[in-house]
């Protein structure tokens, strides 16, 4: 698996940046895997994530609750009885090895201070959450009595992994024969890692973190060591490229799709019985010239008739009960309603169209949501979608976008309905350029600076890229200026119309992206 050793190293330097000496306020379950440790330090809180079961056992921080789901056992309960209301005073790995154990310090009202231990053991298949108290285990999420191994249950003793492997040191490099050969001796290494560092024997303990999905493959790692010519994904933290690939059953994505479907469905039949109505009226503007027809014919308008005949040899029927004066009067009547209903039909097939293309951006919003469905679920809400979540007010606009520079500009990327709204309004400019895949759901770029052949490919390479026609070997985006963007009535602040436009056909360089990136994060 991609988390080896040196994975679980990087990714505990970096939890402990996060959480350590900070107080344990809240343990939940969010679901028959998933622990979710809530911590507060001065006015903030963040969630350290507790994932046990494949696919993806890992642990991760986010800023918020990945689920409202709470479920409740007996194991969370002993976890909150136990340091509940400690504080973290440290985070160790074990050797080089797939174990961590996170140390709680805390108060009890009768022994007075009391140290205790969680570890946490990502052995692939196996994977195991331990309170330990002096060694001693308290309670695991995955109880084991073995005559042969050791044993994980109530009362024994705690006892590591036992394994034959090595510690790994620059000196194993000479004795390097195989693409396996790091794997199979030093604990620690994967087989990918172990292949890459026998074609690149390079310093592995001074590598800076780049967190790299290969979305071709779907593999990742916690530094890029993938080919250059690949398409990837880099991401801030470890803990953010593990938050983006964690997708449990419990927090699954069912209903959502099934709300976006059922609401596109509705929006695609309105369409066709609006477009049925309007094609009905505007049959029914040739009426008035059945009117001017009657008063023309020369007949005796108060008579009662069947049919006439034109003098280009029409036939209209008449309602035989009413004279041609009122049959003419009808017929200018349902006219006039005919211009009436027309105007308004017109208004409202382009409503249902603005609303229908919306959903489609939830749709496309959908596929590229893990976990965090909260502003999603936020944009869904006036249109009847229902949760038990309450949506949490507090929730900030802080870095909810992403900011790139390139060639002295600076370019804002929405990934969502919410990040749109915000780039597109909140921090642009009436002269800032804007960006938007033409007609498909995709992510809104702005672009701060002077516009250059090179800055305007950039900027619609990164409309192209964050769009739903990103694996086209060509897309068409527009570009105008935020002062040419008008918002549509009655419509979320994602939704826009571009009154003055051009566009330019684009081709994405997924190399130039990635090194734009790194860059960035280098700085």
């Amino acid at each position: 698996m991609a988390i080896d050793g040196f994975f679980i190293k990087k990714l505990t330097e970096e939890i402990k940046n996060d959480v350590l000496n900070n107080r344990l306020e809240k343990i939940s379950q969010i679901s028959s895997d998933i622990f979710s440790f809530s911590f507060y330090y001065q006015g903030k809180r963040k969630y350290l994530n507790f994932k046990l079961k494949p696919p993806m056992p890992s642990f991760f921080i986010t800023n918020d609750l990945i689920s409202n789901e709470s479920l409740n056992s007996t194991f969370l309960n002993t976890l909150k009885r136990n340091i509940e209301g400690a504080i973290l005073t440290n985070i160790n790995q074990h050797l080089n090895d797939r174990v961590v154990i996170f140390e709680f310090s805390g108060v009890d009202i009768i022994k007075g201070r009391i140290n205790k231990q969680v570890v946490i053991e990502l052995m692939g298949r196996y994977n195991n959450m331990i309170i330990l108290e002096d060694g001693v285990i308290i309670d695991a999420f995955i109880k084991n009595i073995s005559t042969n191994n050791r044993s994980i249950v109530n009362k024994a003793v705690y006892e590591f992994f036992p394994s034959d492997k090595l510690n790994f040191s620059l000196d194993a490099y000479r004795l390097v024969d195989s693409h396996n050969y790091l794997s199979k001796h030093y604990l620690g290494i994967s087989p990918l890692l172990s292949n890459y560092l026998y074609n690149n024997p390079i310093d592995i303990f001074n590598i800076q973190n780049n967190p790299t999905i290969n979305l071709d493959n779907n593999k990742f790692y916690w530094f890029d060591l993938f080919e250059n010519s690949v398409n990837k994904i880099h991401f801030n933290s470890l803990s953010e490229l593990i938050s983006s690939k964690i997708e449990s059953k419990e927090i699954s994505k069912e209903k959502y799709e099934n709300f976006i479907n059922k609401s596109l469905q509705i929006y695609e039949t309105r369409s066709i019985k609006l477009k049925e109505r309007l094609s009905n009226y505007q049959n029914d503007l040739t009426l008035s010239e059945y009117g001017n027809y009657i008063y023309s014919s020369g007949l005796n308008l108060s008579e009662k008739h069947s049919e006439i005949t034109t003098y280009d040899n029409k036939t209209i029927k008449l309602d035989v009960n009413k004279t041609l004066s009122e049959n003419a009067q009808i017929f200018y009547k349902k006219y006039e309603k005919a211009k009436r209903a027309i105007t308004h039909l017109e208004k409202q097939i382009i409503e249902n169209e603005n609303y229908y293309n919306l959903f489609e951006d939830f749709k496309y919003e959908l596929i590229n949501t893990t976990h965090d469905f909260k502003d999603l679920e936020i944009a869904l809400k006036p249109f009847g979608f229902k949760t038990k979540n309450k949506p949490n007010k507090k929730r900030s606009n802080k870095q909810s976008y992403l900011k790139i520079e390139y060639l002295g500009n600076v370019f804002y990327i929405g990934r969502n309905s919410k990040e749109n709204a915000i780039v597109t309004h909140e921090i642009s400019n009436r002269n800032d350029y804007w960006f938007h895949i033409k007609d498909a759901p995709g992510s809104h770029v702005l672009m701060k600076g002077e516009l250059s052949d090179d800055t305007l490919k950039f900027g619609a390479m990164l409309a192209a890229k964050y769009s739903k026609e990103k694996d086209n070997p060509i897309v068409t985006i527009n570009y105008t200026q935020i002062k040419y963007l008008k918002k549509i009535p009655k419509m979320p602040l994602s939704q826009v119309i571009l009154t003055k436009y051009q566009t330019i056909n684009i081709k994405v360089d997924n190399e130039l992206i990635n090194r734009v990136f790194i860059a960035n994060k280098l700085k």
